[in-house]
């Protein structure tokens, strides 16, 4: 998430077989989660089932307190095959068959890992979050400061279905004329009230860069209760896509401006 991530816990169920963490940036805007429940061979285009042996294979949490540190340690290897490795106590050591980094784990109690939603609005607008949309907002936000805020709002002239039913107005300002940007994003709901809805621009903005990378169509959630929902989950829409095993659900809320 580009630094606005520090620490994180990653859990690991033996039941399901899946590796997951859940975490929550300073200011409290943005509460995430995302899992990890298969391993994938990019030399023949396959996955297996995540099965770990760390902690003979017994469910466990790993506490990582400066996750940037173990990013910058991980990108002087070689990332086409890494052997990852945990020692069920302290270390975890990753090794690309010629060099290795040990990375000392912290404990659980210093990081602090958010609770589940336990109640989840209701949403009233669904937006195909498509590539070409996601580079376009990607790239207007660059154009303004890094703390501008985007307005989402019904395009009442829409002429392309399922392609520009809402616009993501970025530099918008409800009160006086502005420099803004509109990019439009394809909807098969929409449900948006006459409110204002403002979103923080650097927090969307990072999460489109990480689904760029995958390369997938997710959706993203608008309840008029002030909260926002972009998730792969095919419940959703089943154009959605899992890809490389991983799972997200990135919730952010609402600003005032």
């Amino acid at each position: 998430m580009g630094g606005e991530i520090i620490s994180v816990i990653w859990e690991y169920k033996s039941k399901s077989k899946k590796l997951f963490t859940r975490f929550i940036t300073g200011d409290k805007v943005l509460l995430g989660y995302v899992s990890c429940n298969s391993l994938y061979d990019f030399s023949n285009d396959t996955e297996t089932k995540l099965e770990l042996d760390w902690n003979k294979g017994k469910d466990f949490k790993i506490g990582i307190y400066d996750l940037t540190q173990l990013q910058k340690m991980i990108s002087i290897l070689d990332d086409t095959e890494l052997k990852i490795e945990y020692d069920g106590k302290k270390v975890l050591r990753i090794n690309d068959g010629n060099s290795s980094v040990d990375y000392i784990c912290s404990d659980l109690s210093v990081i602090n890992n958010p609770p589940p939603l336990q109640k989840l609005p209701d949403f009233q607008t669904l937006i195909f979050t498509l590539t070409d949309s996601k580079k376009k907002f990607s790239s207007g936000y660059k154009v303004f400061e890094p703390d501008t805020y985007f307005y989402v709002l019904e395009n009442k002239k829409s002429k392309n279905k399922g392609l520009d039913e809402i616009i993501f107005s970025i530099g918008y300002n409800n009160k006086i004329p502005t420099n803004r940007v509109d990019v439009c994003f394809g909807s098969p709901l929409v449900g948006l009230d006459d409110k204002e809805h403002f979103y923080n621009s650097r927090v969307v903005v990072k999460i489109f860069e990480i689904l760029d990378m995958f390369g997938v169509v997710s959706t993203m959630l608008i309840s008029n209760q002030g909260l926002a929902h972009i998730t792969n989950d095919k419940k959703h829409a089943p154009t959605n896509e899992t890809k490389y095993g991983i799972r997200y659900d990135y919730y952010f809320i609402e600003v005032n401006v």
